[in-house]
């Protein structure tokens, strides 16, 4: 596999990885962890007032159709992530008349970040994880092969974002600071099950300048990010996310895409285990 194919696959995997940590990252310091191999981990009493779906009302007392204030949503989404530890990911994402899927399972913990995952490109499949702060993207279709992203390598862009969107006070002061609206949209199905989804609008260049990468804001300036980025997010009774949907306006030659990934099988047992090191390559640059 070329190297432009094998950074791709770091790209897509990237994306899961970061909506990973985001999910985590405001989650609750004092969440128990002695479970995350119980299917019955993810319960109430972790978090999720805020989000708990009461009929059509939704955070606050919200109305379908209004305005919801940024902190009370962000107050939702940390008890969100404190109320999940584990849980399957199915992502689907379409760019440019092409889809590109990923199905395989998550530890959402920021000081520990597991993934599995199969993606699917062109009918083409391969396997990617994360464990220990490295990416591992395996290179031939046996699984004998693989390449590495070293996470923790400061040099690394995507290393040092992730390490920044792990903080909790700071994404959730950057979501407030960066909102500029978010609006309740009522109850949907999300694979049979109910939920309440907002659509939430950010600011960009502001969110990633309250993270602290200012490296990002900058390419915002440029031209090559969106100023603005739309996403739903939808809550299950239990308050946790089990859907979140986001566009992203083509921008610096890049199309238009949209992303779609769903969480369940809440409490799933994730092992992820490194790859041998004698069938591991580093992948120079791959952040760059």
């Amino acid at each position: 596999m070329s190297h432009l194919k094998i950074r791709r696959t770091v790209a897509a995997l990237s994306v899961s990885a970061v909506a990973a940590v985001g999910l985590a990252a405001c989650g609750s310091d004092d969440s128990d962890s002695s479970n995350g191999g119980s299917g019955e981990n993810s319960s109430q009493d972790e978090g999720g007032d805020e989000a708990e779906t009461e009929g059509d009302t939704g955070i606050d007392g919200a109305a379908e159709g209004d305005e919801v204030d940024p902190a009370a949503f962000s107050e939702a989404y940390a008890d969100a992530a404190a109320a999940v530890e584990t849980a399957r990911i199915d992502q689907v994402t379409e760019a440019g008349g092409q889809e590109q899927s990923q199905t395989g399972v998550a530890r959402f913990d920021p000081e520990n970040l597991e993934m599995e995952l199969e993606i699917t490109t062109g009918g083409q499949t391969q396997t990617a994880l994360v464990v220990d702060g490295t990416m591992y993207i395996a290179v031939d279709p046996s699984g004998s092969q693989y390449a590495s992203v070293d996470l923790t390598d400061p040099s690394n862009p995507l290393g040092a974002s992730i390490t920044v969107i792990a903080d909790q006070q700071k994404t959730a002061q950057a979501f407030g600071e960066a909102a500029t609206s978010i609006t309740y949209d009522g109850v949907v199905d999300v694979d049979g099950v109910e939920a309440q989804e907002y659509t939430t609008t950010i600011d960009t260049a502001a969110y990633y300048t309250s993270l602290g990468l200012d490296d990002f804001a900058a390419l915002v300036e440029q031209g090559q990010l969106p100023e603005e980025l739309t996403q739903l997010i939808a809550f299950d009774e239990e308050g946790r996310v089990v859907r979140t949907t986001q566009d992203v306006p083509a921008t610096g030659g890049v199309p238009e895409s949209s992303t779609t990934t769903t969480y369940s099988d809440f409490g799933v047992e994730v092992d992820v285990e490194a790859p041998d090191p004698s069938t591991v390559t580093p992948l120079p640059g791959a952040g760059a």
